[in-house]
């Protein structure tokens, strides 16, 4: 496990050798950070009063997957941006991103 931390955020991953880079995207009252994955992937990763879930404690993501696949599990009817997530859900989606 390595830790990914970026923007006043702290995560947990097991493929980080998938990872190229994690930059700090923080503004204002958020935390973010961008995770730029060696498959050409990105996922943004936020925290903040203004995110989905972020008043809560909960995370909010956004992917680019470049090829348009819905790395998601819950793909129907929704956006490109899922919210209200645990720490453990955005590891997992992390894990399932770099290995697209």
């Amino acid at each position: 496990m390595r830790s990914l931390v970026a923007g006043g955020l702290a995560l947990q991953v097991k493929s980080h050798r998938k990872i190229d880079r994690v930059e700090n995207k923080s503004d204002g009252p958020n935390r973010r950070m961008r995770i730029h994955f060696k498959n050409g992937c990105e996922l943004s990763v936020i925290r903040g009063p203004t995110s989905y879930g972020g008043r809560e404690g909960l995370f909010e993501i956004m992917a680019d997957t470049m090829d348009g696949v819905c790395p998601y599990d819950e793909c129907e009817d929704r956006d490109d941006v899922v919210g209200y997530l645990t720490k453990e859900r955005v590891e997992y989606y992390i894990e399932k991103i770099g290995n697209l």
